[in-house]
């Protein structure tokens, strides 16, 4: 059997992600069931399909029962001290300033017996990467919320808990830390790039050089992510790619030997890893990059599948759970489509001739899309289908930045040197930014992935491609099954929003202290935050991304305007137009107008009631009450008559409302905001 690291790696692999998904039961069945075809498919097939079989099946097996010991000796046992307050002892792995004076730590802790790597929030104090400290806290399950999707983030990354650390003592700092330094010389760099471009170019740099996206402003984030070129932010095989490509032949100028440019490349890898942050996608690139460096010496040709397989098992094996995480999924299925698919399109289609070079990135684009296409839907808010082209005309230019910026790593001692490549990097980023702008603004060139119809299309054409593989066998027929899947989504997104742009939507939020309604219609919204708390404002946002939602039109407070503003202002990348509150606020805050009994907007009329809010519109009304007894009623009258729903607050609630004509639907969300 050839690639027998592919076929390992890659079913184990697949074996984690399904058993991270899957309830208990459900494994024990699966590998019930699956010994059983084992069995009969040693007495049934032939040699080389019975060996695929067997090796396929086996590590699949292998990974659900490694998940199984891995749940029941680490996760449970850590969960177990949920909701329990003690004292801890631990290394700190992370360190990240907040605003108001406070700070995120990542601790690194023994619970219950098992090693445990802690959340903690406190206030700021002097405490470094690499030192060890004690403290008291409660602990937390760290749960998904209508703000923030936590448990689906850091459960792959094998972090459950969270805290709220009191009583922190630094018992020891040691007197070197090369994770320390690394994070030192990360901040210096950034500080270098900050203080030398527009905010804008400076984002961009540090997010692509660093992996340091909270600098980059929002609306130029949503574009670039639009426009299908966010990838570039996770450091990945191009940015360790670039970094050892330019140390290798500076070595090799120098007619070094193959052990010594081994070893000094090896090095520098590993460095900018540890620069980088060591994610999943890190790791990835520099494991393969590693095995392309070592096979010269030992007389071995490398090969991109079984590395990546290699890499796949590796990974997994060490951390279960991290097959579900995303940075993981992407760049392994980013590495097989541009690496491994992309090369059998061009050899199939015979592909050359004049624009050589163009024709190979359209290709690879494109490959890279066709794998990674289901896994944005489920994980993104959206999902850009211009992607191939973003690619095609942005990448090369982000890749030209990157490789200029690089030696700042080594010269940011040297300012007058550094800012020179710096300010160079910054005229080409701002190029891509303006150019990102005018893609997103093309119809369709990307979807948000707020619906669950998307999400049944994005499953319909992983199957649609996974059955012209088994039946065809021939990449022709794959690459066209995916080219007319991906026109058949387009196409039925253009139908949908031209039957429903009449229509006008809403997402009501609620939980114990907040409840806002998005009242939103061609990709213009007005948001009514109808209890001034404020704790549901990033939920209003994640709202306004999953919806493709443009234009604010007006945020209407009806409780603690002067407070709501700022939190609005910080949390919306589409800046409001106009905050409008029917209390007193000083005349000389210009950001706030008056909101009387009634305001009409997105063709709606919308009036506040003795306990909440209601809107009108093509005949409909909904109305959202709030009481004080725990519980949040929805009434709706449409041509059907009078509907009334009651939420219990107790729990983070949230509905849709969809009026068209003269109907109003009412259906339920999930915490991903999805219907």
């Amino acid at each position: 059997m050839t690639r027998k690291m592919a076929w390992v790696g890659f079913s184990y692999s697949i074996g984690s992600f399904f058993a991270f998904f899957a309830e208990k039961e459900v494994k024990y069945t699966a590998l019930i069931s699956l010994s059983a075809v084992l069995i009969l498919g040693v007495f049934l097939l032939r040699a080389e399909k019975r060996v695929r079989l067997s090796v396929s099946l086996f590590f699949f097996m292998t990974a659900i029962f490694a998940n199984i010991v891995y749940t029941e000796n680490v996760y449970d046992k850590i969960i177990e001290c949920a909701d329990s307050e003690l004292k801890l002892a631990g290394t700190v792995s992370e360190v990240t300033e907040l605003s108001s004076g406070k700070m995120l730590l990542n601790v690194k802790s023994e619970i219950n017996g098992a090693k445990a790597e802690i959340i903690c929030f406190c206030e700021s104090l002097d405490i470094e990467v690499s030192d060890e400290i004690s403290f008291s806290a409660k602990l937390e399950k760290i749960t998904d919320s209508l703000n923030f999707q936590q448990e689906s983030y850091y459960k792959p990354q094998g972090i459950f808990l969270s805290a709220n650390a009191e009583n922190i003592e630094v018992l020891s700092r040691p007197s070197f830390s090369l994770k320390r330094e690394t994070v030192k010389i990360k901040s210096d760099i950034v500080s270098l790039i900050s203080g030398t471009l527009p905010e804008s170019s400076a984002g961009f740099l540090c997010a692509i050089l660093c992996g340091e996206k909270n600098l980059l402003p929002e609306n130029v984030k949503l574009s670039l992510y639009r426009s299908g070129i966010g990838h570039i932010f996770a450091v990945s095989g191009t940015h360790v790619g670039i970094f050892a490509s330019a140390i290798f032949l500076l070595l090799k100028l120098f007619k070094r030997s193959r052990a010594e440019i081994f070893a000094v490349t090896e090095t520098a890898v590993l460095f900018y890893a540890l620069f980088a942050g060591c994610s999943k996608s890190v790791l990835r690139a520099v494991f393969v990059v590693t095995i392309v460096l070592a096979a010269p010496l030992f007389h071995r040709k490398a090969d991109l599948l079984n590395s990546l397989g290699m890499c796949a098992f590796v990974l997994t094996f060490l951390e279960p759970y991290s097959a579900a995480d995303m940075s993981f999924v992407l760049s392994m299925a980013g590495a097989v489509g541009a690496g491994v698919i992309a090369p059998l399109v061009i050899r199939e289609y015979k592909i050359g001739g004049g624009f050589k070079a163009v024709k190979y990135s359209l290709v690879v684009s494109f490959c890279v899309f066709v794998i990674t296409f289901p896994f944005c839907v489920f994980w993104f808010s959206e999902c850009s289908l211009v992607f191939w082209l973003s690619n095609l005309i942005l990448l090369p230019l982000c890749s030209a930045a990157l490789t200029i910026v690089l030696p700042v790593i080594l010269l940011y001692k040297i300012p007058a040197l550094a800012v020179i490549l710096i300010k160079i990097s910054g005229f080409i980023v701002q190029i891509v930014i303006v150019i990102a702008r005018l893609i997103v603004k093309i119809p369709f060139s990307y979807v948000q992935t707020g619906s669950s119809a998307l999400v049944f299309g994005a499953l319909l054409y992983s199957a649609a491609v996974v059955f012209s593989i088994m039946r065809y066998k021939n990449i022709r027929f794959v690459f066209i099954t995916a080219a007319v899947s991906v026109a058949a989504i387009a196409a039925a997104f253009a139908f949908s929003a031209v039957i429903s742009r009449d229509d006008i939507q809403s997402v009501i939020m609620s939980d114990k202290n907040s409840a806002v309604m998005v009242l939103y219609k061609n990709k213009n919204a007005v948001i009514i935050d109808v209890e001034g708390k404020g704790g549901l404002c990033d939920a209003a946002e994640r709202i306004v991304k999953l919806r493709g939602i443009n234009t604010v039109q007006a945020v209407v407070m009806l409780e603690n305007p002067l407070s709501l503003v700022t939190r609005y202002n910080s949390a919306l990348s589409c800046a409001p137009e106009i905050f409008l509150t029917d209390e007193y606020v000083p005349k000389s805050d210009k950001r706030i107008n008056r909101f009387e009994d009634e305001f009409f907007a997105l063709g709606a009329k919308i009036k506040q009631t003795d306990s909440g809010v209601a809107v009108v519109y093509s005949g409909c009304e909904f109305v959202l009450k709030i009481d004080d007894s725990g519980f949040m009623t929805l009434e709706v009258s449409d041509e059907s008559g009078v509907r009334i729903y009651e939420f219990d607050r107790e729990f983070e609630t949230a509905v849709s409302v969809t009026v068209h004509e003269n109907d109003c639907k009412v259906r339920r969300l999930d915490n991903a905001l999805r219907e």
